[in-house]
């Protein structure tokens, strides 16, 4: 990291310094709205490192090109064995949600979670067969629910798959 005294204090720290130093916190407090004045103490015309500007030491808050700064590459991150949320659907798994939220208000106990109390797998296979083959016949949306079969094919297969984590 390039470092240079501070024009406020004469530290030498990195050049991010000055955003925190006590100097120029009460210097930038005394100004009052006078953004282009320069401290007295100036030894030497402020060279913004980004884009080579030499307005003034207040330009680095307003400069047009920090924003264009691409961060180092130093290689892709370590991702193998990881999942990869990034891939998922997030915007359509909300008919599965909703799908969840109609089996539970359609449930006797109105709980979210009686699926955990145990279903017959066999059974789940069947309830997603039968939307599969509705899906076949042409209709996407169950009548009973207003949501996508698909969506309630997917309930299905999450609820065996919860039931299949439960029991190993």
């Amino acid at each position: 990291m390039k470092t240079e005294q501070c024009m406020f204090c004469g530290t030498t720290d990195d050049t991010w310094h000055m955003i925190g130093c006590p100097n120029f916190l009460s210097y930038s407090a005394s100004l009052k709205g006078t953004a282009n004045k320069k401290p007295e103490n100036e030894k030497q015309p402020y060279v913004c490192e980004i884009c080579g500007s030499t307005d003034d030491t207040w330009h680095l808050l307003g400069c047009t090109k920090i924003n264009e700064q691409k961060p180092e590459n130093k290689g892709p991150k370590e991702t193998s064995g990881k999942v990869r949320w990034k891939i998922f659907p997030f915007k359509e798994a909300e008919y599965v949600v909703k799908v969840f939220e109609y089996g539970a208000s359609e449930m006797a106990y109105k709980a979210p979670f009686t699926y955990r109390k145990g279903i017959d797998p066999a059974d789940l296979a069947e309830a997603a067969i039968r939307h599969s083959t509705a899906i076949l016949a042409g209709e996407m949306i169950d009548p009973e629910s207003g949501l996508p079969h698909a969506a309630h094919i997917a309930a299905n297969g999450l609820m065996i798959i919860s039931q299949y984590e439960r029991e190993k």
